[in-house]
Formats: structure tokens, sequence, C-alpha cells
């Protein structure tokens, strides 16, 4: 994705500066960018995949779900 983002932004100031051809450089960068997000996409349901059946334990994950979850006790103490 870093790839793409940088080709497009030189490719845009090639076209800005040389009009014509540059200007066709700009779809193989869009092209690449969204490789690239779909890329992150599928990278990050596998790592949520992963957290949710506990085959990969992450640290705020847990601290995220001990702090959220109501706690089994009286959350303040009765006056009488």
């Amino acid at each position: 994705m870093n790839v793409g983002v940088a080709g497009i932004v030189l490719s845009w100031a090639s076209a800005v500066l040389v009009e014509g051809p540059w200007a066709l450089t700009a779809l193989p960068m869009i092209f690449l960018i969204h490789r690239g997000l779909s890329t992150s996409r599928q990278a990050n349901d596998v790592l949520v995949q992963a957290i949710v059946t506990k085959i990969v334990e992450s640290p705020k994950f847990e601290e995220f779900i001990t702090d959220t979850r109501p706690s089994s006790g009286p959350s303040a103490p009765s006056g009488g």
C-alpha cells in the first residue's frame, strides 16, 4: 500500500509538471492502493478470528473485556 501511495503522489506531481502520459501512471498506483487496503482488511479479519477463538490472546483485548464486564458484587455498599 505504501508503494501505491508514494507512486500516486509522484505520478500526480509529475502530471502537474509534464502533462500527458504521466497521468496514466496513476491508474496502476490506484490499483496497488486498492490491493493493499484489501489485503489489510483480510489480515485484520484473520487476526480478529484468532483472538475471538482464543488461538491468540491479546492482553489489551483481555483488559478491555475485564473492564467492560459488569462486576458480580454490589457496586456500592448499602447504608443500612
